[in-house]
């Protein structure tokens, strides 16, 4: 094994972590915002972004020992894993590095929606349990 071929290995692995996210970005960025199903996640639990995309990761973190212990896996392959999470590594970065034009563009984008809160004072007096999408997501953008 020459530095060249891991360098080629190296790469091919990091194209196909790219072709994976492409072909998933809609997933990750409904309504052409990044992140926005993770947005939603994480205000639905009240947890913040980085605990919602280290819970993804970690799921494929759980895989990764399971091969290490057993040298298999059930679902899908430890490559296909390895991709996964290698894409949760860049999709943290992109938010640790872009988290306030993220909080701003997902505010923008909420506050222009309609509440569907069953009654007007929940959005002012009420939980995340209680609210609407907009108002979870609005309340949580306040607080992080």
């Amino acid at each position: 094994m020459t530095l060249e071929e891991q360098y080629s290995d190296l790469t091919e692995f990091y194209e196909s972590c790219l072709e994976v996210i492409t072909s998933r970005q809609h997933d990750y960025a409904r309504e052409g915002i990044p992140l926005m199903e993770t947005l939603k996640s994480s205000a639905k639990s009240n947890i913040t972004i980085e605990q919602s995309l280290y819970q993804l990761f970690h799921k494929q973190l759980s895989a990764w020992e399971r091969f290490v212990h057993t040298g298999r896996l059930d679902s899908e392959s430890i490559r296909s894993r390895l991709k996964d999470a290698a894409n949760y590594v860049g999709l943290f970065h992109f938010y640790i590095t872009r988290k306030e034009e993220l909080h701003t563009a997902w505010a923008s984008h909420y506050v222009d929606q309609p509440c569907h809160c069953h009654h007007p004072l929940i959005a002012v007096y009420g939980t995340l349990s209680n609210q609407c999408l907009r108002c979870c997501i609005l309340t949580w953008l306040e607080r992080h």
